[in-house]
């Protein structure tokens, strides 16, 4: 098993994240292909949000992928706030 995705330090008073800014998305599928993922394989995504990554593992490795999102959808104020 092996986790990829946001990093958190704790090496200060107050935890920082680093993102993937200025790199995108792709950077971490290369990093999955280098675990050399096999066919029919059994992928955890914790906090995929609109489930797109999970859905282009799927396609991009032929791997089952089991997305867990914690968190509800945008809530009807934020939505609002949107527009």
């Amino acid at each position: 098993m092996a986790t990829i995705g946001s990093l958190v330090t704790t090496s200060s008073p107050t935890s920082c994240v680093k993102s993937l800014s200025p790199r995108g998305p792709e950077m971490l599928f290369d990093l999955f292909a280098e675990l050399n993922p096999q066919p029919g394989e059994l992928v955890l995504d914790i906090g995929g949000r609109d489930a797109v990554h999970s859905v282009r593992l799927a396609e991009q490795f032929d791997v089952r992928v089991l997305m867990i999102d914690p968190v509800p959808g945008p809530s009807p104020a934020s939505r609002e706030k949107d527009q």
